[in-house]
This record gives structure tokens, sequence and C-alpha cells, in this order.
């Protein structure tokens, strides 16, 4: 593409159409979104034979490209090279922005022909609590009075030293990773933070700046790189900055006050460094805890040490000396009561000035056939099809390696226990964990009659399993143990499980006189306590925010429960459509689907079911939905995705991939 003239914020980009170097992908760019020192960032829509969506497309500066070489471009080049082949792989690390696709435009620039390289990055999410690690600190201060609680910590220090170990593996070096430049998406065990903002990164092993961009961000790099003493920098000078994140992401404070780089030099050369205990947001929990403070305070001080061969040399080395200091016991709810007060309640007018704007992110009709899905934080998800595992990336299906795992046929359910990490399970009782990385954990079942078909919980988890013959049954496990299995006599099929609190969880289907049933199940009790029946047949699925004690359970005839510490309301979406799929969000928001529909039901009490999606021509039925404050994603059975974005203020909160 040629472009007449550009000037330094490429204003004359929005409206303006990008295509991929074999024309198959195309870019309409909708509206600037600002930018940094390396480029500017652009909302738009890519469009491909098979559907379309929301991405960031940045380009990089015009005057950065006129100082530099073609020696410097070609290394753009080789960077974005790496870049994708680390969001190639199926499943990609969740922990780094992932990249679709690059290529360049042609402009004139003070008088100069240019070449801008630029690149198509995930739109990020970032729901109620901001889009950037940054402000969902911020958020968490204003809201609660302290930054991230011990539980929700520990989980971005696993989130932020892996994202760094997966770019260092495909030899790439950030440079500037800073709380602004960390992206988040989700709420609570969903929470994803991942590293973006790879404008200033260059593959390991080059000698030299070739664009000459500021030394990172100041109070977030490391000495090396100010100094511009290229035989020292390398993958700490990366681990320097993760160490003072960590230190922002506990205390809501800067390790290193500094406003410029040279300052932050100064503050960084020094012995010293600040205690956590030194910063009144620090969460009581560990405020009450000094010592394991201190071992903090002593593994940051490593961390962020002046010489870089002092330092961790990579991000699981850091992740397991901080794990050291303090254990973190989810049991699946990472958010306090605080953080989850902090979400709720905010302005219904705002709420009803939304308005949903709908993409074919991926069209149906492919053979595939899918039997359980797992949704990531960020909408992407690890689905289970009778060809074995494949992954909705955001953009395309992929085929995940199924190295390892039992016959694609065997395979029966997928459950996700943490960012990146998956329980998979079926035929025999085998149950496997399944990493980005490929099969992480196999465990053989040793009960060749036993299936196990639905799965929830991490630590603490409940399958069910059937047999030939026989009614279903429950298996829990607590401490790592199993507790002794119980079976459902006059339960014909168990269709959905979902966690209600840490310690019950609601199962939904149909017993054997084809009445639906919706009931309570307590591990530890071995007890499964009734809470409803519906006789015009099945409940389908069931989803729960345990986080607001909320749970919905939709079926046939378009029935509907909601359940909550008020009781069990009853409702029926118009024209009673057989409901197939549910998810519940933060906001206490209800969304089903059925054959060509998509159904929202608010948190009013008495709140009907409204359509919010149709179409038609959607004849297969949707299996799975995901979400988000902002965010709706639903997918039918063979592969079909479609998503929906609120463009209401609530939504407005857009940062630069």
């Amino acid at each position: 593409m040629m472009v007449s003239a550009v000037d330094a914020e490429l204003t004359c980009l929005p409206g303006a159409i990008f295509r991929t170097s074999d024309g198959q992908i195309k870019y309409s760019i909708r509206r600037s979104l600002g930018g940094g020192v390396a480029s500017v960032c652009f909302l738009a829509t890519r469009e491909t034979f098979s559907g379309t969506g929301t991405v960031i497309v940045k380009v990089m500066r015009p005057e950065l490209v006129r100082e530099s070489n073609s020696t410097g471009l070609l290394m753009v080049k080789k960077e974005s090279v790496a870049l994708t082949r680390l969001n190639e792989s199926a499943p990609p690390t969740p922990f780094v922005v992932r990249l679709f696709e690059t290529g360049s435009i042609r402009g004139v620039f003070a008088g100069t022909e240019l070449e801008l390289p630029w690149l198509a990055l995930e739109y990020v999410n970032g729901g109620a609590e901001g889009t950037t690690l940054l402000d969902r600190v911020a958020h968490s201060i204003s809201k609660t009075g302290y930054a991230f609680a011990p539980d929700r910590a520990a989980h971005m220090i696993s989130c932020l030293t892996k994202g760094i170990d997966g770019v260092h593996g495909v030899e790439v070096i950030h440079r500037n990773v800073s709380p602004r430049n960390v992206l988040c998406c989700g709420f609570g065990e969903d929470e994803v933070f991942k590293i973006a903002d790879f404008g200033a990164a260059r593959p390991q092993g080059n000698v030299g700046t070739f664009l000459k961009l500021p030394e990172g961000t100041p109070g977030y790099v490391a000495p090396e790189l100010v100094r511009r003493d290229d035989s020292k920098l390398g993958t700490t000078t990366d681990i320097f900055s993760i160490a003072c994140i960590i230190f922002h992401g506990l205390t809501g404070e800067a390790l290193l006050p500094a406003k410029s780089s040279i300052e932050g030099l100064a503050v960084a050369e020094r012995s010293e460094r600040r205690s956590v205990l030194d910063c009144e947001a620090l969460a009581p929990e560990l405020r009450r805890r000094e010592k394991v403070c201190r071992e903090i305070d002593s593994v940051i001080r490593l961390a962020t040490d002046p010489d870089p061969t002092k330092r961790p040399p990579n991000g699981m080395l850091l992740r397991r000396a901080l794990m050291m200091s303090w254990s973190a016991d989810r049991r699946g709810l990472r958010a306090t009561k605080a953080q989850v007060a902090s979400v709720i309640g905010r302005d219904e007018a705002a709420k009803e000035e939304d308005v949903w704007n709908w993409h074919v992110r991926h069209k149906g009709g492919d053979s595939r056939l899918i039997r359980g899905v797992a949704w990531e934080g960020d909408g992407t998800a690890m689905a289970v099809t009778e060809a074995g595992l494949e992954y909705w990336n955001g953009a395309r299906w992929l085929r995940a390696s199924n190295t390892g795992l039992p016959a694609p046929e065997a395979l029966h359910f997928v459950q996700r226990v943490d960012a990146g990490l998956w329980l998979i399970g079926g035929d025999g009782a085998a149950l496997a964990h399944y990493a980005h990385e490929g099969l992480h954990q196999s465990v053989a079942g040793g009960d060749l009659s036993l299936r196990f078909t639905h799965a929830s919980g991490d630590k603490e988890k409940l399958l069910v399993g059937t047999r030939p013959g026989m009614p279903p049954s429950l298996h829990a496990t607590s401490d790592n143990q199993w507790l002794p299995a119980v079976e459902l006599p006059g339960v014909a099929v168990v269709a959905g499980l979902a966690r209600l609190d840490a310690d019950s969880w609601l199962i939904v289907g149909r017993s054997d006189d084809g009445i639906g049933f919706a009931s309570r199940y307590s591990p530890q009790a071995r007890q499964l306590s009734p809470i409803a029946h519906h006789s015009g047949g099945a409940f389908l699925a069931c989803a729960t925010q345990p986080e607001i004690a909320l749970a919905v359970a939709v079926g046939m005839d378009g029935h509907a429960l909601r359940i909550s510490s008020q009781g069990v309301a009853v409702s029926t979406a118009e024209k009673q459509p057989l409901l197939s799929a549910v998810a519940v969000d933060i906001d206490a928001n209800a969304w089903a689907t059925s054959q060509g529909r998509i159904w929202q039901q608010t948190a009013e009490p008495g709140a009907a079911w409204t359509n919010i999606w149709h179409d038609a021509t959607w004849t297969s039925p949707f299996v799975a939905v995901f979400a988000d404050v902002g965010q709706i994603v639903a997918m039918t059975v063979d592969g079909g995705i479609i998503e929906g974005r609120a463009s209401g203020p609530r939504s407005r909160a857009e940062a630069c991939g």
C-alpha cells in the first residue's frame, strides 16, 4: 500500500486498508489509539475468508524509520519472525500478546519515501478493572485501599515470569517491560497478564541499538541498557524489569522512583533497595508476615542487582525464589471479597448505554465435531474434538499437539485449571495435565470401564464418571487424595458441572424419568442436595461465578434457574427455545445460547431473557459461551465463532499492544 504523505502521528491512516503480502487478509484501520515513542496504535478490523474480528495494528513511526538504515529494518522483521514463531505454537503461551501478521506500507515523510513496518496484534479486553497492569493496580488501591492480595500477586508473578521466559525462548530480549505494557484480561481465577509492546525489542546477540529509542521506562530499565553496554545485555536485562514490576504489583509504588533514565540509573546502581513494608498499599495479609516480606525484599534486591551476572538468569528461577517466600492456596477462588466489591454495583446508567457490535470470527460448517471446551480468560479456547485437541487462538483454529495423549475417540472433556494449563480426560479413567508446551503430566486411570465426562476445580476437583449399564458417579479429590466415589441412582445423564464455592458444586442433568434436575454436591459430606427440578426436560448446561455466589442453569423449553443468596429464581426464554450453553459474568449477567440466538438476562430481580443476537443461518447448535464485561464469545459444535463487544462507556479501557 502507498500513502501519499504521512505525519508523525500517522493521522492519515484511519479509513485505510492494509493487506498481507499474499493479499488473503485485510485490515481496515478504524481509529487511532495513540502510541509510544516507537509506534502508533490503531483499532482495526481483521477480515479473512473465514471471519472478522477486532485487532490492534501498530505502525512504526516514520521518523524512526527515516533515522534507521536497511539493517535496522531487517532486524525489526527478524524480531517479528521470532514473535510469530512464539505465537504460532498451538496452543501459544497465553502470557504474551499474540501477533497475527506483519506487513508494511509505503509513504512520504518529510520529502522521503519510506517503508513503514506494521504489526497486527490481539485486542485485549480490559473488562471491569482496566487493560494495563498499571490500571489494575491503581483500580485495586482506589477501591480497596491496597495493591494486589497475595494470591493474585502470586498469579501475576507466574504469568510474568512464564511470559518473559517464552520471549527469551525465541531469542528475543524485550528491553522495555513496565506496568504500562503488561496487558490484562479476565477476572478472578480467569485473570491473565500478558507482556506487550515489543517496540524496543531485538533478537538476542545483536550488538548495538539499531533504532534511536529511549532506553526503556525510567525506574524499570536495567543499568546496562541505559549505559548501552551491549556486552552485558541479555535475559537478565528483562529479569531486572520484571522484578521492578512485581514490586509495583505488590505495593502500587516504584521500586526505583525516577523521572528519567539517567536518574533511574543513579538509583539502580545503589546497593540499597526499598522494602515492600515501606509502602502503604501493601496488602495486610502480607504486612502481617514480616519474615515473608523480608524474603521478598531479598529476592527483588538480587533480581535488580546492578551486576547482571548476579541476577536470576531466567523467570523460572525468579518465580521459584519468590514462591518459596509464601505459598498460594487459591482453592479456585483468586478474587478477594474486596476485589469483588470493587467491580460490582457500578454505574447502571453506563451499562444501559452499551451497544453490542458482533463479528463472525469463524464461519460454521467445518467438519469439526466438538465434545468439550475450556475457555481462557482472553476468549481463546482449548477444545476436545473427534480429531483430538484443537485450539482456538482468537483468529483461527489450530491443531494442538496430541503426542502422549489417548486416542482422539477416547478424549471426552477438557477443563481449564489455570492460565495455560488444562485437565483432559476420558475413557479408562485417564487424566492428563496439558500445558502450552504440550503434555505436562499423565495419570493412568487403571479402571478401563470408567469414562470421565466432566471435571471442575483445580487443587480440589470433582469429576463425573460413567460405566456401561450403571448410573453416573462422582469422583472427588482432596489434598491430592481420591475420596470414595458416590453413585447417582435415578440419574440418567449429568450434563453440566460447575463449582459453587470452596466446598460444593452445582450438578445438572436429566433423571431416569426424563425430569431435569439441579443439585448441590458437597464431596466432604458426600451429600447430594436437590435444588430444583424441571418436568419439561433436562437441564443441559450450568455456569457459576463463585466470587459473587451466583449460578445459572439452562435447558429444554427455554427453562432457566438463577441460584443466588436470595434463593432460586425460575425463568423462561421467549418461545421456549432449547438453551444449550450458558455463562455468567462478574456483573451478574447471564448469557445463554439457542439455535441461531444469544440471550442475556441482567442481574435485576425478575429480569427476562433478552435476545441480543440472532442469525437464522447459524443452524449448528452452540456448545459453549464465554462472558467477560464487554465481551461475549459463543462457539458452535462445528467450531463456528461469534463474538460481541460492547462499545459503551464501560468498554473504553483500550491499550496499545
